[in-house]
């Protein structure tokens, strides 16, 4: 239910983005530059330096270990259990379900050229309601190892949206999209840089 009701609004938001002005051809949110080309800011709104240090691809990597390939292993031994156990495979596999839904959404919100705003809107979202299932996992009673995953998961997803997705890549793809995509006219004062900081 969760998942329909993102994916319906996410279209809708789409639908209304690709819809044009009282012009008949600027859509209402427009996803690339008027001037068609595409600057880096655009087209990786976190920047090279970024998305190419050696921390960020760890924080990736530690995800895809913690939420996907530990739950998938759990899952796969609990599934055949006892109802004790199926009972911890069910709460396992909630985030994971949303997990693998998102990476879907996030994939074709890129296919399809989507705007800055509704391409971040998507993580951030799937990533807030994961917390509910996450917290439910940690409740459901179950041995040590599966309570550490459990926990493991629920820091690295709040860490995820709180010290990440909300402060970090939320501002950058919004500076991206409002420098680069909806100014229609950028004006420079005199001097440039050398003023910068100046009051007139």
């Amino acid at each position: 239910m969760v998942v329909s009701s993102i994916t319906g609004y996410t279209a809708i938001l789409a639908s209304f983005a690709r819809s044009t002005r009282s012009d008949g051809i600027t859509p209402n949110v427009p996803a690339l530059p008027p001037q068609g080309h595409v600057p880096d800011l655009v087209a990786n709104p976190l920047g090279f330096g970024f998305t190419n240090s050696e921390e960020y691809d760890t924080w990736l990597k530690t995800g895809v270990l913690l939420s996907l390939f530990l739950p998938v292993g759990m899952i796969l031994k609990f599934s055949s259990g006892s109802a004790k156990q199926m009972q911890v495979a069910r709460a396992c596999a909630r985030p994971l379900f949303l997990l693998c839904c998102q990476a879907v959404g996030e994939s074709l919100t890129r296919k399809f050229v989507s705007p800055l705003p509704i391409r971040i809107m998507v993580p951030i979202l799937f990533n807030a309601i994961r917390l509910g299932p996450l917290v439910a996992w940690l409740a459901t009673p179950m041995g040590p190892a599966s309570k550490l995953l459990a926990g493991l998961n629920l820091a690295y997803w709040s860490v995820n949206l709180f010290g990440y997705l909300i402060p970090i890549a939320a501002m950058r793809y919004m500076r991206a999209y409002f420098l680069c995509v909806e100014a229609e006219q950028v004006v420079t004062r005199p001097g440039f840089e050398n003023t910068a900081g100046l009051l007139p």
